[in-house]
């Protein structure tokens, strides 16, 4: 169940570079504020659906009403996050969105050269209840 201070985050489950991030935001989300979904779960295809936005492309956050993708999806995350990931946030948001996501697109391009992910990320029992299926 998504409460409403939760942002979910959608990402490629089939991702190398995105079941590391996903892992990373793990370690990192102590105030337990960020939900996760792979793009391949029904719940993320609705989403994606509803909003008309490619999969393929990019990462994508929920929070309420607002979606976010790409450079500011992951902005959104590491706000959510807090302490210095948040202050870093606030740093980032400085340069221009346009520029932060031609580097993002270049990320995306590439991130193939990192290896496929070909099953689902491994999760202790305690983090169970940040994802949805």
């Amino acid at each position: 169940m998504i409460k409403d201070n939760h942002t979910v985050l959608i990402y490629d489950g089939d991702c190398a570079l995105c079941s590391w991030a996903v892992k990373l935001v793990i370690a990192l989300d102590r105030r337990d504020k960020i939900m996760l979904s792979s793009q391949q779960t029904p719940f993320a295809l609705a989403v994606l659906a509803k909003h008309n936005i490619n999969a393929n492309s990019t990462v994508v956050t929920v929070k309420g009403d607002i979606i976010k993708t790409k450079s500011a999806a992951i902005l959104l995350t590491l706000k959510e996050i807090g302490g210095i990931w948040k202050i870093l946030a606030k740093a980032i948001s400085l340069f221009p969105s346009k520029l932060l996501d031609k580097i993002y697109d270049f990320v995306a391009r590439n991130r193939s050269k990192l290896g496929n992910q070909t099953s689902c990320i491994s999760v202790k029992p305690k983090y169970k209840h940040k994802f949805i299926t």
